[in-house]
């Protein structure tokens, strides 16, 4: 299988998500599957055990790297279109613009996928739902998931 995870994160910058999005990669690399990461952190092609890695450029927020610009968002879509991925799995904190926007990419392209939430929403659930009211995000054929039971709820 094809397989794009798609996250605002990504090595050589590490953290928990990080960490979480690259051996889950290898882990599906070594099941036999294709996986590209594709994210807005800058780094080298290739990630751990030959997992490609694509690197959409683009304009960031000063001192946290945030990609914040419609242009970035067009590259993640444009590279989800041109890939040829089976399914798209996003990988998401509180504030993740990138993986939201391969969420709805991938909505459009009629890809299956996967949304996996790697942060507790607390006081941003209002922010969500107002989102939710013009966009309809939860109606979409996605698979959400989260990383721990607290963050599903």
């Amino acid at each position: 299988m094809k397989i794009a995870l798609v996250c605002d994160w990504y090595r050589p910058r590490v953290g928990g998500i990080e960490r979480h999005l690259e051996q889950l990669a290898q882990h599906l690399a070594r099941a036999g599957h294709k996986v590209t990461v594709i994210t807005p952190t800058p780094g080298p092609a290739e990630g751990p055990n030959g997992v490609r890695v694509i690197r959409v450029p683009g304009g960031r927020l000063p001192v946290i790297g945030l990609a914040w610009t419609p242009r970035t968002f067009a590259r993640v879509s444009a590279e989800l279109r041109r890939g040829g991925f089976e399914v798209v799995h996003a990988h998401a904190s509180m504030i993740s613009p990138t993986a939201y926007a391969a969420v709805r990419a991938a909505f459009q392209l009629k890809l299956p996928t996967v949304f996996t939430l790697h942060s507790i929403w607390g006081g941003f659930r209002h922010v969500m739902g107002v989102l939710n009211f013009m966009f309809g995000w939860t109606k979409w054929p996605v698979v959400f998931s989260a990383v721990s039971a607290r963050a599903g709820e």
